[in-house]
């Protein structure tokens, strides 16, 4: 993706430790200025599809004095006013006079990478937004009672007004058990029907995680009364999902839980499981290597099913790169992540923040999103997703994998 940078805001910051803040400062903005860091050259036709494609801070990077094309040359007053617009637009002004306090919990032992991704999620969202933040990253250390409940007194003192908590469905439990939520709290992991008790929580906890058995239900009903082949994970997503497929009791005629080893020399076991493939709809609970690596074997086996599907766990762009067009023919993936304001997706870009296909991501950026709504009813909203009963609810659509992209199913 074409990458641009915009040097009216300079935000660095260094790999976090516990407790660090992120406030904008109150200096005057300097003058806006559009770099271009790609050296592609881009001809008249490359920056009418930017414009087109509504990317207009590519289309500005890109843009050369000497271009006397007199379309070009007038959609480049029109995208320069928008971006001074949306700097200065007065749609943002009621968020610019009062600061917004957002507090991130982290047990960064447990959820690893995703720690960093939500940083930049959230300070994504602050940037497109605009106005004063104060951002701050609360590290608990693991989940337990006592390390949530601490992290998140921290939080209360320090009078933050919102939190975003990244926890595991043991983390949440084991929140709600040990701490009064007094403040406003989103979780972007969990979906709430994933609890034991879920008609019983804190009014103020609200959940952000997709719906896997929605997703496995349109799975189900796409295989319809077909045998079913289901290979699963040992992940604890993948076993939920095998579990979740399992409950539903369909057809299923074969399933194995699928270890690396066995997913890079996938081939050398079709033979027995031939039998099981002809006319069968394939269930992959498996993450995308193996996935991959599965998808491009099966296409050494006599025999043929007659589509593959899968749940969001696969709804990753790196799957059409491991597998050749070929071999994904009849793949099918469900996907709860719609579309969003394009500037947010380019900020998010820039951070690394991939707002596109990781449903973590695009939950955090939700959950920030909800608590802008909190102080203003009134702005203007990226994101279309509505919040029923403290959840998010999400619209799940069937993709196919066409050439280079997933293409939706009408």
């Amino acid at each position: 993706m074409k990458k641009w940078i915009i040097l009216f805001l300079l935000l660095i910051f260094e790999e976090f430790i516990f407790a660090k803040s992120y406030i904008i400062s109150p200096l005057p903005l300097p003058k806006q200025e559009v770099v271009d860091n790609n050296t592609d050259r881009c001809n008249e036709k490359c920056l009418e599809k930017f414009y087109a494609d509504g990317k207009i801070f590519s289309f500005v990077a890109k843009f050369k004095n000497d271009t006397h094309n007199i379309g070009l040359r007038a959609n480049l007053a029109v995208a320069l006013s928008e971006i001074d617009s949306f700097m200065q637009s007065s749609m943002y002004q009621d968020v610019k006079n009062s600061q917004i306090k957002i507090a991130l919990l982290i047990p960064k032992k447990i959820v690893g990478r995703y720690s960093v991704a939500s940083i930049d999620t959230i300070l994504a969202y602050l940037m497109t937004r605009g106005g004063d933040f104060d951002f701050k990253v609360f590290d608990s250390g693991g989940e337990s009672s006592s390390d949530l409940s601490d992290a998140y007194n921290k939080i209360e003192q320090q009078k933050y007004e919102f939190v975003i908590a990244l926890l595991t469905q043991a983390g949440v439990e084991n929140f709600i058990e040990s701490t009064y939520v007094s403040i406003p709290t989103y979780i972007p992991t969990i979906n709430k029907n994933q609890l034991v008790n879920s008609n019983r929580l804190p009014s103020n906890l609200y959940f952000g995680g997709i719906d896997y058995k929605a997703q496995m239900q349109i799975i189900v009903t796409l295989a319809g009364s077909n045998p079913i082949v289901e290979y699963d994970d040992d992940s604890p997503v993948g076993l939920s999902l095998s579990e979740i497929l399992d409950d539903m009791d369909p057809n299923i005629a074969y399933k194995s839980i699928i270890s690396s080893k066995e997913a890079a020399t996938f081939a050398k076991n079709l033979n027995t499981q031939e039998d099981f493939l002809q006319d069968s709809v394939i269930v992959l609970n498996t993450p995308v290597v193996k996935s991959g690596l599965m998808l491009s074997q099966l296409g050494f086996s006599k025999k043929k099913p007659l589509k593959v599907l899968s749940t969001q766990i696969n709804y990753n762009p790196s799957l059409l790169m491991l597998v050749l067009p070929k071999d994904r023919q009849n793949l099918y993936i469900i996907n709860a992540i719609g579309n969003t304001n394009q500037k947010l997706i380019e900020y998010g870009s820039l951070l690394s923040s991939d707002l596109r296909y990781d449903w973590v991501n695009y939950s955090t950026a939700i959950g920030v999103e909800m608590f802008f709504n909190f102080k203003d009813p009134k702005i203007n909203k990226f994101f279309s997703e509505l919040i029923n009963e403290n959840q998010v609810q999400y619209i799940n659509t069937i993709y196919r994998a066409k050439g280079s992209i997933f293409e939706i199913i009408q």
